[in-house]
């Protein structure tokens, strides 16, 4: 673990030296306290069991950290009608579920987004896909479900399919791909297992 951390933090200063993306004020081992730290408080973001105080935690850290976290934040990956529509086909398709199995239907959208087969824009994987998206109602906690399958993929990460089983039992594979898992509410999901 320590060795792992040790060379990340070194990547991490070389990436940071060749791209210009962290503070040039900032010494290579000043960074390296910084990254620690951050690995840190990432861990203890990660006990935190009820998903939105976990959601709001880590855009929390992420602020504190921003010359550290590169990547996109949500809001800066997606334009306000990108989130409408992922809102829109969760709300949907998952309509008065809880919070978790709302973040897996959203991840699968954002799976089909990554891949080669599918379109490159949510509106086509939206629209051309097999979601539903005739709601226009979003409630608060679907729009933080979308929000936190972002940041925390589940078990259902890399499904690129999904269908309501309801009580039936899960096929082994649907559309080529391998079943993944059943969340609570029914939903079948399928996915390249190589992920």
């Amino acid at each position: 673990m320590v060795l792992t951390n040790f060379i990340a933090t070194v990547a991490l200063i070389g990436l940071c030296s060749i791209s210009g993306n962290c503070a040039d004020t900032q010494s290579s081992a000043e960074l390296s306290l910084r990254y620690q730290a951050m690995q840190e408080e990432r861990s203890e973001v990660d006990t935190i069991k009820d998903p939105t105080q976990k959601l709001e935690a880590y855009k929390e850290l992420r602020e504190k950290y921003s010359d550290i976290y590169t990547s996109p934040s949500f809001n800066e990956a997606f334009t306000e009608a990108d989130i409408k529509k992922i809102c829109q086909a969760v709300e949907t398709e998952t309509y008065e579920a809880d919070f978790i199995s709302k973040s897996h239907i959203a991840e699968v959208i954002y799976a089909r987004l990554d891949d080669n087969n599918f379109p490159d824009t949510v509106n086509k994987v939206v629209v051309r896909g097999q979601f539903a998206f005739g709601r226009s109602n979003i409630s608060p906690d679907t729009r933080l479900a979308v929000e936190y399958a972002y940041y925390f993929p589940s078990e259902v990460h890399g499904a690129l399919y999904f269908h309501n089983g309801g009580k039936r039992k899960a096929k082994t594979s649907w559309h080529g791909q391998t079943y993944i898992t059943t969340d609570d509410v029914g939903h079948n999901f399928y996915g390249n297992k190589g992920w």
